[in-house]
Formats: structure tokens, C-alpha cells, sequence
């Protein structure tokens, strides 16, 4: 319970409480106002700074677009030769050590001096590495010379050689019997086809096939006309289980052989001229389709036709 309190007691506080208030908001604004004044203060102090700044910065710019002098041609002439300059330190070092013990002498070299010794230095080098050209292409001339003799020495050499192997190497029977073939007569391909086998030894594939081939196959289509591949006469006009249907022809001692033909268009005892359709292609007796066997013989030695004729 509160206690009681008088009507004078109620009065003075009211009083202390009204003088309270009014101090304070007189304390709360005189306050207000002295903190607004030092903001204010602050704000036009950093206003007039960077007016400044940029007052500098203009001038600035100013100075460096409307003054040549930084860039200016002698400045950059004399930064270019200070640049180009070979500065010789150990030059340098001899030169400040004279000049010190003899008490900054008169032994000091001049600038005349010193060009005219690193002009007569470039020359000596110049003049050293046209020496060590001329040399060197004078040697390369030399060698190349020796070279190309050797070359062409060696290649004389090889060409003899060869010529005398040629020389040397003595011709087979079948050969000297091609070369005296060609002598005797005159000769061309008895058709137009292609080889299917060769002279001499071949692999065996079929029952009617011989290891030791003694002439040469031409395989074209059945019925193509075969040619006498020399002029001469026919001696055997005939039929066996081996050639089939064959001809041969003999013209002194050369003999050719048409062989596993279809039909025969000569006799025996008829003269032929050299290119005369004496039959037609077929695949009589040992064949395994279509084709002429043919053969060369001088004396019953058997040639390869290749050596006689172009295929």
C-alpha cells in the first residue's frame, strides 16, 4: 500500500518533475544544433579537398598535353645513343685506377683515343672474318672439285665394270639360239591375249598340266584367229591327246608350234606367209580352257618365244 501523501508534497513534486522535463529538452536541443554545425564543417572541409584534387589533376593534364619538352627530340636522340652505348666496365675500371694513383693525372684517355681504337678494333675483326670466308669458300671450291672428280672417276669406273661383266658373262644355249632365231626370220604375235603361263618350270594346279612348260600360254575367247608367226611350211597338221588339234611350221631348221586349237584352216604341205589365218583358238587335248599354246624350236631345242618375240 502506498503511504499517504499530502496535497503539499503532490505539488512540489509536480514542480521537480515539470522543471526536470524542461531542462531536458533544452539540454536535448542545444545538443541537436551542436552536432548538425560539426557535420556540416566536416562536409564542406572534404568538399574543398577534393575541389583541390581536382584542380591538381586538370593541371596536370594540362602541362603534359600542352608541353613537349618531356618527349622532345633531343631528349629521345641522346636516351637512344646513351642506349646504343657499349659501355666497357673493365675499360671503365682500368681507367678510374690510373686516374686515382696518379693523383687524377694526365694519363686519362681521350674520347679521339678511344674511337679510333674500337674503329681500328671493328676493322681488325672485319677484316679477320673476310679472311676466314675467303678461306672457307675457297676450300669448299676445292672439295667440291675433288668430289665431283672422284664422282665422276668412280662412275667411269662402274660403267667399265659393268660393261666388262657384260663382257664376261658368257650367253646361254637358249640365248645364242634366240639371237640366231631372229637372224634367220622374221616374226609377230600369233594373237592378241594374255599370258597365263610362262616357259620353263611352273607349279602344277591340274591333272593335265606339265611341271616343265616348253612354251607359253595365250588365253583369249574360244574361236579367235590364229596367225602364222613366221612364214614357212607346214609340216604337221594333225591331232593328239596332248596339243589336240595342232600345226607346225617349219621354216629351215626354226620350227613354231600352234597347239589345243579348235579348228585348223592349213594342210600339210601348204606354204604360209607370215601373218596368214591358219586357225582358231579352242581347248583341244591337255587344256584347262581356251588358249594357244605356243612354241619356238631351233634344231628340237626348245626358246622361249619371249626372247624372240615382243608380248
Amino acid at each position: 500500500m502506498e503511504r499517504a501523501i499530502s496535497d503539499e508534497e503532490k505539488i512540489r513534486r509536480a514542480i521537480e518533475i515539470s522543471q526536470r522535463r524542461n531542462h531536458t529538452g533544452y539540454a536535448r536541443e542545444t545538443t541537436r544544433v551542436n552536432v548538425n554545425q560539426k557535420k556540416e564543417f566536416k562536409l564542406f572541409k572534404r568538399m574543398i579537398l577534393q575541389m583541390v584534387i581536382c584542380l591538381l589533376i586538370y593541371l596536370a593534364f594540362y602541362l603534359v598535353s600542352t608541353s613537349n619538352y618531356v618527349f622532345s627530340d633531343q631528349i629521345m636522340k641522346t636516351t637512344n645513343t646513351i642506349l646504343n652505348y657499349d659501355i666497357n666496365l673493365e675499360k671503365i675500371y682500368k681507367d678510374c685506377e690510373t686516374f686515382i694513383t696518379t693523383n687524377w693525372g694526365t694519363n686519362q684517355t681521350s674520347d679521339n683515343e678511344i674511337n679510333n681504337e674500337t674503329e681500328n678494333t671493328v676493322n681488325t675483326v672485319q677484316e679477320e672474318q673476310e679472311n676466314l670466308v675467303n678461306n672457307e669458300t675457297t676450300n669448299n671450291t676445292v672439295i667440291n672439285q675433288v668430289a665431283k672428280a672422284n664422282t665422276e672417276e668412280n662412275q667411269s669406273e662402274a660403267e667399265n665394270k659393268s660393261t666388262t661383266e657384260k663382257e664376261e658373262e658368257p650367253k646361254t644355249q637358249m640365248q645364242q639360239d634366240a639371237e640366231s632365231v631372229k637372224k634367220l626370220c622374221k616374226f609377230q604375235k600369233p594373237i592378241n591375249g594374255t599370258i597365263t603361263s610362262g616357259f620353263g618350270e611352273r607349279e602344277v594346279t591340274s591333272k593335265v598340266m606339265s611341271a616343265d612348260h616348253k612354251g607359253i600360254d595365250i588365253a583369249t575367247k574360244s574361236g579367235t584367229s590364229i596367225k602364222a608367226a613366221m612364214e614357212g611350211t607346214v609340216s604337221v597338221a594333225s591331232q593328239n591327246s596332248e596339243y589336240g588339234k595342232f600345226i607346225k611350221i617349219v621354216n629351215g631348221d626354226v620350227m613354231t608350234v600352234y597347239a589345243h586349237c579348235k579348228s585348223l584352216k592349213v594342210k600339210e604341205g601348204d606354204k604360209v606367209k607370215i601373218g596368214k589365218v591358219i586357225a582358231t583358238v579352242g581347248s583341244t587335248g591337255n587344256s584347262t580352257g581356251p588358249h594357244l599354246h605356243f612354241e619356238i624350236r631351233l634344231s628340237n631345242r626348245y626358246i622361249d618365244p619371249k626372247l624372240v618375240i615382243n608380248f
